[in-house]
């Protein structure tokens, strides 16, 4: 049997546990697959050529009321200035001379909401300089597939940091679709805790990585690189805050990791409390719910896997208001 390199481990081994993931057996971050014949082709959408400026009257709709799961005796809507203004039957509702849009009983329902998701990761678990442009065509579909399965929002739980704000400018631009993208750049962990594998340790290309697609990761060494990559986030319109609270590797067998210090805690809450941030935390054991529960979390990210939640637990995290998300 060949020996494999290091590399190689780690390449084979996440591609294990994606197919894993894939097939249900391991939660995991979500994207859309690189290569697919059951996405929806975006061109096939035929979408309108909305303005904000003019309103917008939908006809012929078959409205879902998600309050009690039936459809509603309605059938026409008009939007103005980016908000439904009325809500009616096609054959009463004025039209106001508005951008008319004939669904002939397609379905309308609110905008669907990805919570948790990484839109700039194509899934593929290495990376060759020569596919870039087979990866910047995936992460636009990640954009596009999201509007055609009814996803207006995503919230981006971790960037690579010079692919997030380009495509997202893309998207301002009118140059793609997409959804609105909340998101928290790159996550805000120690040196070689989760994700603790850095891409020279699965690629060569890795130099060039940092100056096409950027950074997902501060992996601070210092209180200074802590304060610095906070302060970096918030900049670039960071919505909330990543951290990564286990003590134990998801990376291929990596064993124990680096943990936050008590300053480090301090730090990152107290910045957060500072400008009004809200703190997502990664867990996936027992130990980093014990840490996430010390906290005034905003969300959970994941569930345990190597313990159940007592019944105490459960009661203080509705107390405390801590959304969870398994994912």
């Amino acid at each position: 049997m060949k020996k494999q390199s290091r590399r190689d481990f780690i390449k084979y081994s996440c591609a294990s546990a994606g197919t894993l993931a894939l097939s249900g057996a391991l939660n995991g971050c979500t994207t859309f697959a690189l290569l697919s014949d059951t996405v929806v082709p975006i061109q096939e959408l035929q979408l309108p050529d909305i303005h904000d400026e003019k309103g917008i009257y939908i006809k012929n709709a078959n409205i879902v009321d998600v309050k009690t799961g039936k459809l509603s005796n309605e059938n026409a809507i008009t939007i103005s200035n980016g908000k439904i203004e009325a809500m009616g039957h096609s054959t009463t509702l004025k039209n106001n001379d508005y951008l008319e849009i004939n669904l002939n009983n397609a379905y309308v329902i609110p905008g669907l909401i990805d919570s948790h998701c990484h839109i700039t990761f194509p899934c593929t678990y290495g990376f060759n300089i020569i596919d870039m442009i087979i990866y910047f065509k995936q992460i636009k579909r990640n954009y596009n597939q999201h509007i055609a399965n009814g996803i207006t929002t995503v919230r981006d739980m971790g960037a690579f940091s010079l692919l997030l704000p380009y495509f997202n400018d893309q998207l301002e631009k009118g140059n793609h679709i997409g959804p609105r993208v909340i998101f928290c750049n790159k996550f805000t962990n120690i040196y070689r805790s989760h994700p603790d594998i850095a891409p020279p340790d699965f690629t060569r290309w890795a130099i060039i990585d940092d100056y096409t697609v950027g950074d997902q990761s501060i992996w601070f060494r210092t209180m200074a690189e802590l304060e610095n990559g906070l302060k970096w986030n918030l900049e670039r319109d960071a919505s909330f805050i990543k951290i990564t609270l286990d003590d134990q590797s998801l990376m291929c067998g990596g064993g124990k990791i680096p943990i936050y210090e008590q300053q480090h805690l301090n730090t990152i809450f107290n910045f957060a409390e500072h400008h009004n941030l809200p703190v997502a935390g990664h867990v996936l054991r027992k130990f980093g719910f014990d840490r996430a529960m010390q906290w005034n979390m905003h969300s959970l990210e994941h569930t345990i896997g190597d313990a159940f939640h007592s019944n105490q637990e459960i009661e203080t995290m509705v107390k405390k208001m801590f959304q969870l998300f398994p994912h």
